[in-house]
């Protein structure tokens, strides 16, 4: 354990001094943090959960998008063949 005195306790305090207390950004809540979120240890969590949601709702949005593409693509490789066919049965 640390004693009051020594370099890893103050390097510690150095840091927490650094990071100045804001406001928590939620509405009507008084306390103050040194979060990168802006948000207290109460409304952190609601934080975290809305950007895992977005992250996944990203994801999906994109999987989406490829797999459309994917059947576009299909589509069109078929439209080729069918209208080839067509071409060499007519000739």
């Amino acid at each position: 354990m640390c004693k009051e005195g020594c370099s890893i306790y103050w390097k510690y305090i150095r840091k927490l001094a650094d990071k100045q207390l804001i406001p928590c950004s939620e509405s009507e809540c008084k306390q103050y943090t040194r979060s990168n979120s802006g948000r207290c240890p109460i409304h952190i969590r609601g934080y975290y959960t809305s950007q895992y949601y977005y992250k996944l709702q990203n994801g999906v949005v994109s999987i989406q998008e490829k797999s459309d593409a994917m059947i576009r693509k299909a589509i069109d490789d078929l439209l080729l063949e069918l209208s080839e066919n067509l071409f060499s049965y007519n000739s």
